[in-house]
């Protein structure tokens, strides 16, 4: 199934049966996934021959239906046993005596019931003097052990011919008639030729027929014994031979060799060059040197039409494609081809229009017409494969006979169903974790296989803008890309674009999709943040780092009075304002309540820039300011409304705080873990301007809206007074950090001071994926860690890995963990790796926290390890013979290149019995058959194999296909 959302309980299926005896009795998962679902249903005896249809629907957690569809199955009668009279070998036999093995006949028996002994078969030979004759049968093998109901059942047997040789004479060329019972039922007569053991018998011509185009390039070879005397097979058959002739129909053929092998003589023939299929007669002929007289023997053989070639190859399913045809082998007829009414080509049994003829010419050894055609409309439904022709008119002698055939790919349109978000600013910025990126859905597309097959673009007017494709994923039906959003061609108004999708690829007709629903706008300015410094160092150290002077922390949104400094403001979308820009002082200033106004001074780099609106801080001198003047606001151009900085808040700087470490009074870090372990955390900070309390006095400590575990008071003098404080746990956060004030004040609540505390949290994972080749595992922290301890020259997995995990990365403890930054490890994987996607990383506790130390250790954690963003299918290949006679054994492999061993699964696409045997065969590179073939049951064909490889990440190559 197809199309579906993954199933993982049976539960979730309904069996609905039209036919009382159609009723499950059991329904089994296979496997279900994304890309498909596997069932297994059982059903009961079937009684009753015909076609029948039940339902089946997968359903929710509320029983609803999610999806469903119907399907038939062929019930078919039981086949009576019956002999296959093609696989019989060999068709004829010399007349006279034979011994050992070159008295055998085989031949394949289908639907026998699986068991049958070999006492149970006869065979038996009519001939035309001697009456009836039987035959020993020597074996008979069930080809497939597995086969357990006649439908499988196939069976080689072989038997003997009479030991004497032809009952009615060893110079005597007849046909007689076998015979082969089951059961003393007969099942299957056929006509076998005995040739008189002087006359030339034919033991092989192969091929026995070839396309046009392969006259005269592809070899034939012949086998024939008593040829060109009865006796030569005792002392040499070439050397007995002379004028050795071939004569195909009315033309020469061309002898490449001759030579003896074994009883049997060897020719190498090449057919003449026609321009026209048909049937033809081969004659061999040569005359014994020994007797002097001239022999022959003759051979049926054809040239067929080969299949029409097309440019391109698809087309949409609304018609109107012009297709480029060439067709071969139409002879002489083809000089007579000229204008578009001379031709007719059909598609799906419907007739295109012929616009134009091309070429049309013949000679004696070759013929080809070339037209132009449109491709005629068809039904929705009708998109995929179809068979097409093209023939010369009834008016020039268009008939059956001169036709070429082609398939035709139909197609529906792509559609562009969703872009999400479906705006973004005019710089480019949508909102996505990139930035400027954008989720497209779309259906109907082709399977691809790189980014580089799909191109789109962004169309406003007559501009056309290219987007970079990060990275797609198909699933349930659909594709969805993620790409880059390009600037708007309009900056400073918003507009619509359209996003359009195109599929090109050689051969074949381009795919178009495209979809108005995209939107541009322009950003309006925002208040980011809001800092103040009291003094700042030579250069942009407050702008840029965040630090006033000497290192000290800003205060955010917050503004003591009466004290010179410095105000740091971050806006969002400032459109055309960056390091270098020329800022007008009348364009961009701060404007206090009573209309005092300051200019700018400094401007940031910009960050998360997209076009020319970027987030930039700017810095404003803003000298002493009054309680009069908190209110202000950032005036930015003249056109655009003020923007307030309405949470910015003034205090009386009357007392001070600082930060420091239990261990380390030198330290001016406000930060602790997020949680308390059992060596609990305790922090000093030192406040100027209490010295004058109580000793009993102790002040209240919060922390946001958390009050201190325990605060303990240290000393007092003059200056300051330290206290030791155990802060709370505080894990409502998803974050790796939390910002809080931290706010101290006095117990009788005249007198506060605050600064900013940190809660930092034991960092987590933001995911584990192999990398698109799967030799590596990239482990992403969501901030920065110690690297769990580990030194610069640590790469042992062991160190941070669970023994239980480090034996799923390699067969020898090889695996490689090193930190390429300190949020990400890097696993390497080594030979024997047996770790899949969707197994579990375990990493070991107290190894990993925060870079600062501050966090707590991670404890037992676990982290599944996901397929890569982009898997690339394996590239395979394969090898083989073109060629197998029917007595020798069949090797043919094929290899690719993976991590990982890949799983093969073969298969006959045009012969049932094979492909049979290949599915049943484990998933191996080489397949190999032992000496006469017996899963390939038919002589003189050509078999189409095919094989795909699957990678431990699922993903299935393209078939490569053998012809032999």
């Amino acid at each position: 199934l197809s199309n579906i959302p993954p199933i993982s309980s049976s539960s979730e299926i309904r069996i609905i049966a039209m036919e009382p005896f159609m009723s499950s009795s059991g329904v089994f998962i296979l496997s279900s996934s994304l890309q498909g679902t596997s069932l297994n249903i059982e059903f009961g005896l079937m009684q009753i021959v015909g076609l029948f249809t039940f339902r089946l629907e997968t359903t929710d957690s509320e029983n609803s239906v999610r999806a469903s569809g119907n399907i038939s199955i062929m019930v078919e009668p039981i086949p009576v046993p019956t002999v296959l009279i093609d696989t019989l070998y060999p068709k004829s036999s010399a007349g006279g005596s034979l011994v050992g093995t070159a008295r055998n006949i085989q031949v394949l028996l289908q639907y026998l019931p699986p068991l049958t002994e070999v006492n149970r078969i006869n065979a038996t030979m009519d001939t035309m003097n001697s009456g009836r004759v039987g035959l020993d049968v020597l074996s008979l093998n069930l080809i497939d052990s597995f086969c357990a109901d006649i439908l499988c059942s196939l069976h080689s047997m072989v038997f003997q011919l009479p030991a004497g040789g032809n009952p009615d004479g060893h110079d005597v060329s007849d046909v007689v008639n076998m015979t082969i019972s089951a059961n003393n039922q007969a099942i299957g007569s056929f006509p076998f030729t005995y040739v008189s053991s002087s006359a030339p018998m034919l033991v092989s011509f192969s091929p026995s027929s070839q396309v046009v185009t392969d006259a005269g390039a592809e070899n034939i070879s012949v086998f024939i014994k008593n040829f060109p005397s009865v006796d030569c097979s005792q002392s040499s058959c070439v050397s007995d031979m002379s004028n050795l002739e071939v004569i195909f129909g009315q033309s020469n053929g061309s002898i490449v060799q001759y030579y003896d092998t074994g009883d049997l003589i060897a020719i190498v023939m090449l057919s003449p060059q026609v321009n026209q299929a048909g049937a033809v007669t081969v004659t061999v002929k040569a005359v014994s040197i020994r007797t002097s007289l001239p022999v022959s023997i003759d051979v049926p053989f054809a040239y067929s039409t080969p299949v029409a070639q097309v440019f391109p190859v698809d087309g949409s399913v609304l018609g109107g494609t012009r297709v480029t045809i060439t067709a071969q082998g139409w002879g002489n007829l083809s000089n007579f081809i000229r204008n578009p009414e001379d031709i007719q080509v059909t598609f799906a049994g419907r007739n295109a229009l012929v616009e134009s003829v091309l070429m049309g010419l013949s000679n004696s050894t070759f013929s080809m017409i070339r037209s132009v055609v449109r491709t005629p409309r068809m039904d929705q439904n009708t998109s995929g494969a179809v068979m097409c022709s093209i023939s010369p008119s009834l008016a020039l002698g268009g008939s059956s006979s001169v036709q070429s055939s082609f398939s035709w790919m139909y197609f529906t349109q792509p559609i562009i169903q969703n872009l999400n978000p479906p705006r973004a600013t005019v710089g480019g910025f949508s909102g996505s974790s990139e930035g400027n990126t954008v989720l497209v859905t779309v259906q109907d597309l082709p399977p691809i296989s790189t980014i580089g097959e799909v191109k789109f673009f962004f169309l406003q007017g007559s501009v056309q803008k290219r987007a970079s494709v990060l990275s797609f994923q198909p699933a349930l039906g659909l594709t969805f890309f993620t790409i880059t959003v390009p600037p708007s061609d309009t900056p400073t108004v918003d507009s619509q674009a359209s996003v359009q999708l195109l599929l090109e690829r050689e051969g074949f007709e381009s795919r178009i999709a495209s979809t108005n629903a995209f939107g541009y706008y322009v950003p309006v300015p925002s208040i980011f943040s809001i800092r103040w410094c009291k003094e700042c160092n030579i250069g942009a150290a407050c702008i840029l780092n965040g630090r006033c002077g000497k290192s000290i922390m800003p205060l955010s949104l917050r503004l003591p009075i009466d004290v010179e400094g410095y105000l740091i403001v971050v806006v969002k979308n400032m459109f055309n304002v960056s390091v270098g820009s020329v800022i007008d002082p009348t364009s961009l200033f701060l404007q206090f309540a009573d209309g005092v106004t300051r200019p700018l001074l400094r401007v940031s780099s910009q960050t998360d820039a997209f076009g020319n609106f970027a987030t930039v801080g700017l810095e404003f001198s803003l000298g002493n300011v009054s309680s009069a003047q908190c209110s202000m606001r950032l005036m930015v151009n003249s056109t655009r409304s003020a923007l307030s900085l309405g949470g910015l808040s003034c205090f009386q700087p009357s007392l001070s705080i600082q930060c420091r470490d239990e261990l380390n009074l030198n330290s001016s870090m406000c930060a602790g873990p997020s949680e308390q372990s059992s060596a609990p955390f305790y922090f000093v900070v030192r406040i100027f301007g209490l010295s004058t309390l109580k000793p009993e006095e102790l002040p209240t400590v919060s922390f946001g809206v958390f009050q201190a575990a325990s605060v303990e008071r240290l000393k007092s003098d003059s200056d300051s007074m330290d206290l030791r404080i155990r802060p709370p746990s505080n894990n409502a956060f998803s974050q790796s950090s939390l910002s809080v004030p931290l706010v101290i004040v006095t117990a009788n609540g005249t007198s506060s001071v605050s600064t900013v505390w940190t809660f930092w949290k034991a960092p987590s994972f933001v995911s584990a994926k192999f990398d698109t080749l799967g030799t590596r595992i990239v482990v992403l922290f969501d901030q920065a860690t110690n690297q769990g301890g580990m030194g610069s020259s640590d790469q042992n997995c062991s160190t941070l890995l669970y023994q239980t995990t480090v034996v799923q990365l390699s067969s020898d403890d090889s695996a490689i963990c090193s930190w390429v930054t300190n949020q990400q490890l890097t696993i390497v994987l080594r030979s024997g790796a047996t770790i899949q996607p969707n197994d579990v990383l375990r990493f070991m506790p107290g190894k990993i926290r925060s870079a600062n130390l501050v966090s707590p250790f991670m404890k037992d954690a676990i982290v599944k390890v996901d397929i890569p963003s982009v898997v690339y299918a394996p590239v395979i290949s394969v090898v083989g013979p073109p060629v197998v006679d029917p007595c020798s054994s069949l090797y043919f492999y094929a290899t690719g290149t993976s991590p990982r061993d890949l799983k093969y699964k073969w298969t006959c696409s045009n012969d049932n019995t094979l492909d049979r045997a290949l599915r049943n065969l484990p998933p191996s590179p080489s397949v190999s058959l032992q000496a006469g073939t017996p899963e390939m049951t038919t002589s003189d064909k050509t078999y189409i194999i095919s094989v795909t490889a699957i990678d431990f990440f699922g993903m299935s190559s393209e078939p490569k296909t053998l012809l032999i």
